[in-house]
């Protein structure tokens, strides 16, 4: 069976190409000068191996994080990213067509990949969970705790027949077990009490 060849088999990186200079290490295209983008990739790359360093391959997972915090601060200071690019040239390492450029991920294959990451990490899936657990519960229990609501009206929202009762202004509670006048009859205040 081959050695392990945590390049190829982590970040694709064939052995033809090996040792790869830091651009191809970080994933970046050839003399990527946007510190953001650099700085982006060095820790995509080392949030991806972070997985490898409980496993089989520790060793060399941590021996790359390595590698990446160094190409992270060469590429990230511009003098020292001036020396390593003309160190390139000089050694007539060819950095611009020899290989493909790296393609970025799409939204859909970035959300993929969360999805995926979330998927695989226990811990991660469990507090996830509870959090999704927590907020259906908030949407079933505080409308259970508010009561009833009729639609059209809310708990603040005076009645459109206020002041169009008694003398008072207010509305004249009618309860059940009162009676009221035949539709059409007239009524004569009760003067006993």
């Amino acid at each position: 069976m081959a050695p392990f060849d945590p390049y190829h088999v982590w970040l694709g990186i064939p052995p033809k190409d090996q040792p790869p200079d830091y651009y191809r290490l970080l994933g970046l295209s050839p003399l990527e000068s946007d510190p953001d983008i650099i700085e982006k990739a060095a820790d995509r790359q080392t949030i991806f191996l972070r997985q490898f360093l409980a496993g089989e391959h520790a060793e060399e997972a941590s021996r790359l994080i390595q590698e990446i915090n160094a190409a992270k601060i060469v590429l990230l200071n511009p003098e020292s990213k001036a020396a390593y690019d003309a160190q390139l040239s000089q050694a007539g390492i060819r950095i611009d067509a020899d290989r493909p450029l790296v393609r970025r991920r799409s939204p859909v294959r970035s959300l993929v990949g969360l999805v995926t990451y979330l998927w695989t990490h226990p811990n991660v899936t469990a507090s996830l969970a509870a959090v999704i657990i927590l907020i259906v519960a908030a949407l079933l229990v505080i409308p259970a705790i508010q009561g009833p609501v009729t639609p059209g009206t809310t708990a603040d929202k005076p009645s459109p027949s206020a002041g169009a009762g008694d003398a008072t202004g207010g509305e004249v509670p009618v309860t059940p077990g009162d009676s009221l006048p035949a539709k059409g009859a007239t009524t004569t205040p009760n003067s006993g009490g």
